[in-house]
């Protein structure tokens, strides 16, 4: 049972792979089509939606499912030897090969670089944040506690300080904490640090670090597909400009400007010591790039500008179509008729043969 299980687990989730990267052509097609009536909390949950695609376990059997017209399920597929489908076959000859134990192997070396590479991302975070001291200021307590309290957070929350770190950022699974850059308190007015703190608070909010961490492990067992790979860096940008729009929404209606603001503020201390993309932490400032987007939202964020009619909308209908395979009865059949047909073209039957030699005879 365990040698099956690992047979056709790789075979399994190549098939899942490219079902994701279908839905995820569909889901950029719908962020075209609806543009800025979508707002970013529900850009990012698009993207989950794809992702969570990858570690979707059932079949269900509906006509609506994009998959009906470009891809089939791998548990429709005949792979009986009577039928003769595998012979000459591309999509047979790799579904075997997935089989192999070569290409086990060549999966299993990615994903021990990958995991590698998180397990040496911890280390060099635990480095970074040494010496780290925890800040001892009743103002600044007081205005994370308000902060908190607009955000809606009750999760005890302890403020650090490293010399070690240029942005401020989140670090925890079980129990975040709120580490600035060392000296950014005295740098800082109260209403740049209430900035800070609302975007920090609104990754607590939104669970972004344990959902960070689903991410790496589906990124990391589907390390072969390069799509992949950029739903991750797409769904990490709309990632904070959700965080934005969350801690926008609780300032005042003409506050953007003085936001974005404190961002360039911030990106002006963030140097060479900043710390690699990994999951478990959720930084303010991912880099000049990425600002760059996020300050074009910031300013033209308008209060009561967005519904969250058109996103839900859009996510229930990428469920319906993506979450479901096609018939396996009518799939199968298909697949029967055109091996049949294609049967016939490479081994015709006596009788043709032989009215073939007859007309020629004539």
């Amino acid at each position: 049972m365990a040698n099956l299980f690992l047979k056709e687990l790789l075979p399994h989730l190549v098939v899942v792979s490219l079902q994701a990267s279908i839905l995820a052509m569909v889901v950029i097609l719908v962020r075209v089509l609806l543009g800025s009536a979508l707002s970013p909390r529900w850009r990012y949950a698009l993207w989950f939606l794809v992702l969570l695609r990858l570690a979707w376990p059932f079949s269900l059997p509906s006509p609506v499912s994009i998959f009906n017209l470009v891809l089939t399920p791998l548990s429709a597929i005949p792979l009986d030897s009577e039928l003769g489908w595998l012979a000459g076959n591309v999509p047979g000859v790799v579904i075997e090969w997935l089989r192999s134990p070569m290409a086990r192997l060549l999966w299993a070396m990615g994903m021990t670089v990958l995991v590698g590479r998180v397990v040496l991302g911890w280390l060099v975070l635990c480095w970074r944040l040494r010496g780290s001291q925890a800040v001892c200021s009743w103002p600044i307590w007081w205005l994370l506690q308000e902060c908190k309290a607009a955000t809606g957070i009750a999760t005890p929350l302890t403020i650090l300080e490293c010399p070690n770190l240029q942005s401020p950022c989140v670090v925890g699974f079980f129990s975040p904490r709120l580490v600035l850059p060392w000296g950014v308190v005295g740098r800082l007015s109260q209403d740049e640090l209430r900035d800070v703190f609302l975007h920090e608070l609104a990754h607590v909010k939104r669970r972004d670090i344990p959902a960070a961490w689903a991410v790496e492990v589906l990124k990391v067992l589907h390390w072969f597909n390069p799509l992949v790979w950029w739903i991750c860096k797409r769904m990490d940008q709309d990632r904070e400009e959700a965080c934005d729009e969350m801690a926008l929404d609780r300032l005042a209606p003409d506050h953007p400007t003085a936001y974005g603001s404190t961002l360039i503020k911030i990106l002006e201390g963030v140097g060479y010591r900043s710390l690699p993309q990994m999951p478990g932490i959720a930084r303010l400032i991912e880099g000049e790039k990425a600002l760059v987007r996020r300050l074009q939202f910031i300013l033209g964020f308008q209060h009561g500008s967005r519904t969250w009619v058109v996103g839900a909308c859009a996510c229930i209908a990428i469920a319906i179509v993506g979450f479901t395979d096609a018939p396996l009865d009518e799939i199968q059949a298909r697949w029967k008729t055109s091996i049949q047909e294609l049967d016939s073209e490479t081994n015709p039957s006596p009788s043709s043969e032989l009215a073939v030699s007859s007309s020629s005879v004539d």
